[in-house]
């Protein structure tokens, strides 16, 4: 059985646990390819004109993996514990795809904790139709839990020994503060990502956050916000905000909650420099480049000015 995964959306918050799981039911994972202009194009077509670029691009990376699968995997989050909910995209994908693609085999689960429907019952249900026992099913949820949960723990670990080693270093420490699916893409985040390091910083991940503070470190941005990604981010922004020089917010054009949380936060944070990034259809590699070098520029002089006068 061939499990198509498109590496774009929460594929990157989520790939060690989906990854797992397939391969202990005994399945071949095909994944799509890294993000490039032409899975962009593609998604471009398939796409309404006001959904947001990372939509466009994750309908691009379905596109890319039919024929080539029996089934396709696309997921279905609305909501999570504590009433926590998701942006609503990521509840629409599956109807989008069944209704745009002709001759789409999908497979999926449902996470939505408001209506009783939990990741792992989700998954015993991806089992039952793959053909799995109930055991076998079982088994494989819990060394994929296990083993997301460990890798999880290694990313965060791995981040702070990197943080901690970085102030001993005469560099920019910058905390990149944007989804996984952004920051963490080819054609998105990492051309920002690999421009950063060659001025010379340091580069510090909000998503990458210790779980015990989610729980309470976003409080300290707004008390309503409700979007769990959201809420990830800004506890990492709270967790992290002392030990780095100045913070970039990457988003794609037109993402709602990004464009409300960034703008809260860039005007609470009056004493750490930011910059704003919006990605759209139409960057170009000089404009981002040049609002960078201008942006380490200026933490570079404040730095100075703090170790000098």
């Amino acid at each position: 059985m061939k499990i198509g995964i498109p590496k774009a959306m929460l594929y990157y918050k989520y790939n060690v646990l989906w990854e797992t799981f397939f391969t202990e039911l005994g399945c071949e994972i095909i994944l799509s390819e890294n993000t490039n202009k032409k899975i962009l194009n593609n998604g471009i077509i398939y796409s309404a004109d006001e959904s947001c670029l990372a939509s466009k691009i994750y309908m691009g990376h379905i596109f890319s993996l039919i024929g080539k699968c029996d089934y396709i995997f696309i997921p279905r989050f609305c909501s999570f514990k504590n009433n926590d909910i998701i942006c609503v995209k990521f509840n629409a994908f599956y109807d989008i795809c069944s209704n745009v693609f002709d001759n789409i085999n999908i497979l999926t689960y449902d996470v939505d904790y408001l209506r009783g429907k939990s990741e792992f019952c989700g998954f015993l249900d991806m089992g039952k139709k793959l053909g799995a026992s109930y055991m076998k099913t079982l088994r494989a949820y819990l060394i994929a839990k296990k083993k997301y949960k460990k890798q999880y723990k290694i990313n965060v670990n791995n981040q702070n020994l990197f943080l901690e080693k970085s102030k001993k270093e005469d560099k920019l420490n910058i905390l990149v503060v944007s989804h996984p699916y952004i920051v963490y893409d080819e054609l998105l985040g990492k051309p920002i990502i690999i421009y950063l390091k060659k001025l010379n910083a340091n580069l510090i991940y909000a998503n990458v956050v210790d779980k015990k503070y989610i729980k309470n470190g976003w409080k300290n941005f707004s008390k309503t916000v409700y979007w769990e990604g959201s809420k990830e981010l800004l506890s990492g922004l709270n967790n992290y905000l002392d030990s780095v020089d100045g913070i970039i917010f990457i988003s794609v054009f037109t993402c709602g909650p990004d464009s409300l949380v960034n703008e809260l936060c860039t005007r609470k944070l009056k004493e750490k420099a930011c910059l704003n990034l919006i990605l759209d259809e139409l960057n170009s590699d000089t404009g981002i480049q040049t609002r960078l070098e201008s942006f380490t520029d200026v933490l570079n002089d404040k730095k100075r000015i703090v170790l000098y006068g």
